[in-house]
């Protein structure tokens, strides 16, 4: 068993700042998938403390910011309309 972590970029939000009736969901895991998001465990077996939920954004060359600011907007619209709270973009690690 090993520990393995990458580094990401998630439009999200910090699992503390969610509705509570986001945050009382029986598997937090599942409604992610349910919704189409991702998460990011801050360090390991972090459990809902160090989670962030959100949509997670691939990495991009110069050359092709103009559509990836496009799909930076596009998250920053599914999170919102999905956790009703106002995501951030957080540079963080995901540590699994």
């Amino acid at each position: 068993m090993g520990i393995d972590y990458s580094g990401m970029m998630i439009v999200g939000v910090h699992f503390d700042n969610l509705p509570e009736e986001i945050r009382e969901q029986e598997d937090i895991y599942e409604w992610i998938d349910e919704n189409g998001l991702d998460a990011a465990n801050e360090w390991y077996d972090c459990g809902v403390d160090g989670l962030i939920i959100g949509k997670s954004m691939p990495d991009v060359l110069e050359k092709d910011l103009e559509g990836w600011f496009f799909e930076l907007k596009e998250a920053f619209h599914i999170v919102r309309t999905k956790l009703k709270v106002e995501p951030t973009l957080i540079g963080t690690q995901d540590i699994y």
